[in-house]
């Protein structure tokens, strides 16, 4: 049959017991009794634990010289032995784990009563009370101790002898520089944008257009005896290059007899003043009737009239470009500004129309319009830089000139464009730059947090006074500002700048 044995300690509660009857497997467990403690307050308890052996199907025995365990497992009816082999060798076969579900609450009750009739131990009453003493001494103890580290939690704000660096670099962006350097070349890069636009003005030139057409009388002569009939609607022709036609307003009939003549009105088919022609001007005839008559204006032909309208002119298309393509740069700019990736920056003047892709004058010049307008698609381009590669110049410019027992504030950084860009002859951007930024003494926030944990606040005052130079006396704040000791651990104090640029 297997035997477990369990040594119990002074520390061991009915608790603890219980888990360590769960850890042990055997059909017999023999728990070991210490010789100054008692562990257990009643025969209840050992019930208790009887119990908890047996829903692991095991069976307890006791192994102790204590009287008043001796008792109490003698109403547990748990076997008590004086030594582990004694136990080992004893048949425990009178105890019976399946009674102890007959328990009843009565039994317990009298098992309570009895363990209050029994007699105290005095000198283990007394060492109880001493070890209660002692443990809330310890607990005091461990909560000044926490105090002492934890709360100060002391905040120290210091102001430095400050100087300023600084320095002034003429920065060159061109296309030709791979990557920056410390002479000031950046490399340039290039957006290019094709762009759509119209514009129009109204027209500063002027145009005639026809009106009323002009018209008089003109006389037909027979060259034949034959009679001669010249029907309304023909033709007249002059012998003006221009080759302005007239018609005949009306039909006539020219007697048989030769040399008779006859007055017929005539219009000019073409409106405006181009019909005003002198006495003399027609001459001939449409058809077969200009070989039996000649024909003639005998007076002036009049009544023709021209109008004066707006019309463009060439000067201003010429003006309407120049605008238009200022109009196209200008929203080029703003759409370049407003897609430009984080950490690029423009050169304005870089922007460039690179090609006229479409021009069209939508009014001719000379034609009798109000306005004259134009469109244009044109592509456009600007040159970049990258606001890094300035920032890293200046700042390895400055590090390599950092004086001795110094250091750069944090975020103290300022740079500014002291000139406009400008562009050389190769088109390459240059303009001058100015980075300065405030200096503080060196020195290690960590190390001095080591030195001054723990140490008297009056002293750890002295100490960081002389740590390096300051612009006055550094405030050391707390919840407790009267606690006179520093807080024991390095990372309860903190270090705050009081200069901020």
């Amino acid at each position: 049959m297997k035997t477990s044995i369990i040594q119990l300690e002074n520390y061991d509660e009915i608790t603890s017991i219980q888990e360590k009857i769960s850890w042990h497997a055997g059909q017999r467990l023999i728990l070991v009794w210490p010789k100054r403690e008692c562990l257990i307050h009643g025969p209840l308890d050992l019930v208790i634990l009887k119990r908890s052996a047996a829903d692991k199907g095991s069976c307890l025995a006791l192994v102790t010289h204590r009287i008043a365990i001796k008792e109490w497992a003698a109403e547990a009816q748990i076997p008590v032995y004086a030594s582990i082999p004694a136990a080992e060798k004893a048949d425990w076969t009178f105890q019976r784990v399946e009674a102890l579900n007959k328990l009843s609450i009565h039994h317990r009750v009298d098992l309570t009563e009895k363990k209050n009739k029994l007699p105290v131990d005095k000198a283990q009453h007394k060492t109880g009370k001493v070890q209660n003493i002692l443990s809330l001494v310890l607990s005091l103890l461990a909560v000044l101790m926490l105090l002492a580290g934890l709360l100060p939690n002391v905040d120290i704000i210091y102001y430095p002898q400050t100087q300023i660096q600084q320095v002034e670099i003429q920065i060159k962006a061109s296309p030709i520089f791979s990557e920056f350097n410390l002479s000031g070349n950046i490399p340039a890069g290039q957006e290019s944008e094709e762009l759509s636009g119209e514009l129009s003005m109204p027209s500063s030139g002027k145009t005639l257009i026809p009106g009323a057409k002009a018209g008089g009388m003109v006389t037909f002569t027979n060259l034949t005896d034959t009679l001669v009939n010249i029907p309304e609607g023909t033709l007249l022709f002059t012998n003006d290059p221009q080759k302005i036609q007239f018609v005949t307003l009306e039909s006539i009939n020219l007697p048989d007899e030769k040399n008779t003549t006859a007055d017929v009105r005539v219009e000019a088919l073409q409106p405006g003043g181009v019909g005003n022609l002198p006495a003399g001007s027609i001459t001939s005839i449409s058809g077969s009737a200009g070989a039996l008559v000649t024909i003639t204006n005998n007076t002036d032909l009049v009544g023709g009239t021209d109008l004066e309208t707006p019309s463009p002119d060439s000067e201003d298309y010429v003006v309407l470009k120049e605008r238009l393509l200022d109009d196209l740069k200008n929203q080029a700019l703003s759409s370049f500004q407003g897609n430009l990736p984080v950490g690029s920056q423009l050169i304005p003047s870089s922007l460039v129309v690179e090609k006229i892709i479409e021009e069209e004058q939508i009014n001719e010049v000379g034609e009798p319009w109000d306005e004259a307008r134009l469109q244009m698609t044109v592509l456009i381009s600007v040159s970049t830089y990258q606001e890094a590669d300035v920032n890293r110049i200046t700042e390895t410019i400055l590090e390599i000139n950092l004086p001795q027992g110094y250091q750069p504030l944090e975020n103290s950084l300022v740079q500014r464009q002291t000139s406009e860009i400008e562009l050389d002859d190769l088109n390459q951007a240059f303009w001058t730059v100015k980075a300065y930024r405030t200096l503080i003494p060196e020195w290690d926030e960590a190390k001095t947090s080591q030195i001054l944990s723990g140490m008297k606040k009056a002293d750890a005052i002295r100490f960081f006074e002389q740590l390096f130079p300051q612009s006055q006396p550094a405030v050391f704040k707390s919840f407790f500002n009267g606690w006179p000791l520093m807080p024991y651990l390095p990372t309860q104090i903190h270090f705050i700048n009081g200069v901020t640029s």
